[in-house]
């Protein structure tokens, strides 16, 4: 099987004081300061909040694509996130994340589909995977049936 391979690229332009901006060829730019904790700017994302929306969004991304793929018809999806970092030695690193969807389908069948589904979804986070040797990432999905 031939190799696929995908480049993603964005640009990092400093905005002054402790602001900079995120660019991306065709897309939305993100002004990002450091984290409050360590004297950044109020009201602004961090390079660590955007570290865990990207698993976050990898999740539901995942579970999506594998949705379709199953043919599972989702009701609703909202999902939080928690990351920890810690003093590990010198630096700050994340040690764990925690990822918790909720998913809501139609009926018993559709949510033992979401269950392989969201198996699925996490095998193949490609965030989520990328991190995983260095950063425990919990995925704890809550699947509700539809009430009729």
């Amino acid at each position: 099987m031939a190799e696929r391979v995908f480049t993603y690229r964005n640009r990092v332009d400093w905005k002054g004081g402790k602001l900079g901006k995120l660019v991306f060829e065709g897309k939305p730019e993100i002004t990002f300061t450091i984290p409050k904790e360590f004297g950044g700017v109020e009201g602004f994302l961090s390079p660590e909040d955007l570290f865990l929306a990207s698993i976050n969004a990898c999740v539901l991304t995942s579970f999506l694509y594998f949705s379709e793929t199953f043919k599972l018809k989702i009701l609703g999806y909202t999902s939080t996130a928690e990351g920890t970092i810690r003093k590990v030695g010198e630096p700050f690193v994340f040690t764990e994340v925690k990822i918790k969807p909720v998913i809501k389908v139609e009926s018993e069948k559709d949510r033992e589909k979401a269950v392989k589904v969201m198996e699925t979804a996490k095998k193949h986070c490609i965030v989520s995977r990328s991190v995983e040797e260095k950063v425990h990432v919990v995925i704890e999905p809550t699947i509700t049936v539809a009430e009729k």
